[in-house]
């Protein structure tokens, strides 16, 4: 599947600066955050993808390797800790071209199965979806 106009790529250096500044308006709390996050989130101990249109970064997904969490460590499940969509482009997809890549990413790995957590909503701008999944876990 595909959405016209979008394209998902992994996060490098030609790129970096764009993947922070999206970070920064919509995950992080701030420049050293976002940077870090990236840090924490590249290989070999994760990855890091982006959504763009045109040159515009409009989500993000991260991807570790060797879960903490113990449940899925312990199976050798990878966990996706993060994926997010810039407030104008919720409900149209990407979020799913996101999780796309970055099955496909485990599976280029190996990987099976992906796990994935929900955990409570941050940020003042979180969608309406989110914000009912999350009031599902306290």
């Amino acid at each position: 599947m595909g959405i016209p106009g979008i394209a998902v790529q992994p996060v490098d250096e030609g790129n970096s600066e764009p993947a922070v500044r999206f970070l920064i308006e919509w995950v992080s709390d701030g420049q050293a955050e976002a940077r870090r996050y990236l840090a924490d989130h590249a290989e070999p101990d994760g990855a890091s993808l982006i959504a763009t249109r045109g040159p515009d970064v409009i989500g993000y997904v991260a991807i570790v390797w060797e879960s903490s969490y113990a449940g899925f460590r312990s199976r050798g499940i990878p966990l996706v800790h993060q994926i997010a969509v810039a407030g104008p482009f919720r409900q149209q997809g990407v979020a799913t071209l996101l999780m796309d890549a970055a099955e496909q990413l485990a599976r280029d790995r190996g990987i099976v199965t992906l796990g994935i957590t929900v955990g409570p909503v941050r940020r003042v701008r979180p969608s309406p979806a989110a914000v009912r999944t999350a009031r599902l876990y306290p």
